[in-house]
């Protein structure tokens, strides 16, 4: 058995249970926990077989007929196909491109499109079943062994959660429940198996941690806190409930926790170690990439945002996200970007942003990188969606913006606004701003930004966001405030 079993406890997953199955704001499109779900979880693949089954035959009844699914033979075959894609391509690559198992050309796993252009990708989402369930005894080898709460899609397991809580007898703590998936749950079991799942929480009354990936006592967590008002770690005083209930009230919302699968979730690859990492959004991550895209959305093009996220917040995942989801951010009904121009020192980022943005847009000819001024100004004039450059192209990159290209509009990350450039980058910088050359110029893009700010000289078509983990009170000065804070203070 778990180590649960006390009024308190069972009282937060209730809560849970209760509030995630209530009737929502598309009425029938809510959480369902089946009764009958322990005689339906298939524990060899971790797989709900009549929800899994159920939603195959409703949304896609030809690939049903197809693949047979109404007989053993035609089950067992896709099952098992089912099984070897998620064990080689993970989750979160099966949910957003389904799997292909001979005769079918393809079948549809999760309809996690929603257009509002579309709005027969709407009607689809409804399709979908999503799933709670509590006290599932998932192991095949030892029945006795339960899991406090499960989340499904259309049958498929994407998040598990152990449950304590400080007010219990116990006083057991979200820490207790690391503890728990580090000893106790099984990496071998097939629902705890690394890119079964998506993630795997640590939960109490106040605390939220999460691991992508199980490996007994060297398992990693990652807060999943809000921070509190002071800038502190930890979550805020909710008069409302308890201080973690933005775990189901928000994140488990069916568009949102659909956004985070298809807009946030991928798979890592470290070719030289020969590794995969899971990697889904810590907190602070999820909320600025979030805040950022409703307010273009909102108020269009022409704004300045100043982002302070402490060193170790991860902005490099941050900025990746913030790129690919403002290359399909709309204002008005239409594209608010023509490209999305992204700033950096460091040299390695432009790879890695490369990496990563192809495991969200399919096309290989999305990511350009300018090593010259030659190449920014031809990827500017092409409409290159994402182009890379340096520190150095940034007076460069404003004067075309401003001018020639008066007719677009671009958005701007400035990867860490505040790092001080020395050295022949800084020389070539200070000439091209100010047409002198000094070797002994310390060059701050930062006081660059600031004096473009100043002498008014931004140009309107263009979105500025500009990440930095120490602000100097000049910039936020010209920015107008920090637009989102993950402070050093949380950060430790």
């Amino acid at each position: 058995m778990g180590i649960r079993d006390t009024k308190m406890e069972a009282e937060l997953e209730n809560n849970i249970i209760e509030y995630l199955t209530r009737e929502q704001k598309y009425g029938a499109y809510q959480y369902i926990t089946p009764d009958e779900m322990k005689l339906s979880y298939n524990r060899k693949y971790a797989f709900d077989e009549i929800r899994l089954l159920t939603f195959i035959k409703e949304s896609q009844p030809g690939e049903f007929d197809i693949l047979r699914l109404d007989t053993e033979d035609g089950k067992d075959k896709f099952f098992k196909q089912l099984d070897v894609s998620i064990k080689q391509k993970g989750i979160v690559a099966v949910l957003k491109n389904g799997i292909k198992c001979y005769p079918s050309s393809g079948t549809i796993i999760f309809y996690h499109a929603l257009d509002p252009k579309r709005p027969s990708s709407y009607d689809e989402f409804r399709e979908n079943i999503f799933t709670v369930t509590n006290q599932l005894t998932y192991s095949d080898k030892n029945r006795g062994l339960e899991l406090d709460l499960a989340i499904f899609v259309n049958g498929l397991p994407i998040v598990t959660m152990e449950l304590k809580s400080r007010a219990s007898s116990t006083g057991w703590t979200y820490k207790d429940a690391e503890e728990q998936y580090k000893n106790d749950r099984d990496p071998k079991e097939t629902l705890f198996s690394f890119k079964r799942c998506i993630a795997h929480l640590a939960v109490d009354e106040n605390f939220i941690s999460f691991t992508t990936r199980l490996d007994g006592k060297n398992t990693r967590f990652m807060p999943f806190n809000k921070g509190t008002i002071d800038g502190g770690s930890g979550n805020p005083i909710n008069p409302d409930g308890t201080m973690t209930d933005y775990l189901w009230k928000n994140f488990l919302d069916k568009e949102i926790l659909t956004s985070l699968i298809r807009d946030f979730a991928y798979i890592s690859v470290d070719k030289v170690k020969k590794s995969e990492t899971l990697i889904f959004p810590r907190y602070h991550q999820y909320r600025v990439v979030t805040r950022l895209v409703d307010d273009v959305q909102k108020n269009g093009v022409g704004n300045r945002y100043l982002i302070q996220h402490s060193a170790g917040s991860g902005k490099s995942n941050s900025i990746t996200w913030l790129a690919y989801r403002l290359v399909e951010v709309d204002y008005n009904n239409q594209k608010a970007f023509d490209s999305v121009i992204v700033v950096t020192d460091r040299l390695n980022l432009d790879k890695q942003i490369n990496d990563n943005i192809r495991k969200f847009i399919d096309e290989k000819s999305v990511v350009g990188h300018a090593n010259s001024s030659t190449d920014l100004k031809n990827l500017l004039v092409d409409g290159k969606k994402i182009i890379i450059t340096t520190v150095q192209k940034f007076p460069y990159l404003l004067e075309k913006i401003g001018t020639d290209l008066k007719g677009k509009n671009f958005a701007i990350i400035i990867d860490e606004a505040h790092s001080s450039q020395s050295g022949r980058a800084a020389a070539s910088l200070n000439m091209a701003v100010s047409g002198s050359l000094s070797n002994d110029d310390e060059f701050e893009i930062e006081d660059k930004l600031n004096e473009f700010i100043e002498a008014r000289k931004m140009p309107e078509n263009a979105s500025f966001f500009a990440f930095t983990a120490t602000p100097k009170a000049k910039t936020i000065q010209m920015f107008g405030n920090v637009f989102d804070l993950y402070s050093m203070k949380q950060a430790i």
